[in-house]
């Protein structure tokens, strides 16, 4: 839920843990959180109200600490504002895919997920936040090999991951905040592109 007054945002979330009841080499994290959310009543994928409902979580030994913008109906949660403001300094913690989509032109053909290049990380990422309403005054990031993508197709493949940490001036409360809500990037139903935020 979201509110506004001029250059000023706010949003309210919801935090929530749940117990991880398979191994992962058995069923995944994403399958495990969906399954034990789909137990509260609601139909997490296409919400009766059309709600855009993303869920942030980080592995916590056996369990998943989530965050959503959406207050679940049975599972205990802890309420958090957030209020934003332009030119408010943050330090910001996200988890990325370090690969992109292909663009036309491209030899390999448009539309292809090709992994980026150490060289083209940093650009990358910070162009990314850039269009989410965050000016990026410095930007770090490393690979987080424990939480790769793994898809079991007829070939493997696996999309590799980076904990990026960034220092950033809000250039557009209303962007941030969407951005804050409902993630960037891809691969958010996989954990990545929520943000974590402290202001300065």
């Amino acid at each position: 839920m979201t509110t506004q007054n001029n250059a000023t945002q706010k949003a309210i979330t919801h935090s929530f843990a749940i117990t991880l009841t398979e191994p992962l080499d058995k069923k995944n994290i994403h399958d495990q959180l969906y399954e034990a959310l789909a137990k509260t009543g609601g139909d997490w994928y296409q919400p009766a109200d059309n709600e855009n409902r993303r869920i942030q979580f980080v592995k916590k030994s056996e369990f998943l600490v989530c965050r959503s913008n959406h207050k679940p109906t049975s599972a205990i949660s802890l309420e958090k504002s957030i209020e934003i403001s332009n030119g408010d300094h943050l330090r910001l913690e996200v988890r990325l895919p370090g690969s992109k989509r292909t663009l036309k032109g491209d030899p390999r053909g448009k539309g292809k997920t090709v992994p980026l290049l150490p060289d083209e990380k940093t650009p990358f990422f910070t162009n990314l936040l850039s269009k989410n309403g965050m000016g990026v005054l410095s930007l770090t990031h490393k690979h987080s090999p424990g939480n790769d993508i793994a898809f079991k197709t007829s070939v493997n493949v696996v999309i590799d991951t980076c904990d990026v940490t960034a220092m950033i001036e809000v250039t557009d409360a209303e962007k941030f905040i969407n951005a804050y809500l409902y993630g960037v990037g891809r691969y958010k139903t996989y954990g990545c592109g929520m943000l974590n935020v402290t202001k300065l």
